[in-house]
């Protein structure tokens, strides 16, 4: 339930920035936040547990995110 990290580059200012495959869906934030999706709550119950799950997958390989939050996917 994570994306591949594909890679990193640097901008023109030397701020990283991370190369993501394409979400065709858009990030999670927006796609959870449109009200035309009329999401169930256990639809929401259910992505929950899919970000849960993706962040015990990270914990399990020693991967500490500290900053969990739907800010972080714009």
């Amino acid at each position: 339930h994570i994306l591949q990290l594909l890679g990193v580059v640097l901008n023109p200012k030397n701020k990283p920035m991370v190369v993501l495959p394409f979400m065709a869906y858009g990030d999670l934030k927006h796609f959870v936040g449109d009200r035309r999706k009329n999401f169930t709550v256990n639809q929401l119950i259910e992505m929950a547990k899919q970000v849960a799950e993706g962040m015990t997958y990270l914990t399990s390989l020693n991967c500490v995110h500290r900053d969990l939050a739907t800010r972080n996917g714009i």
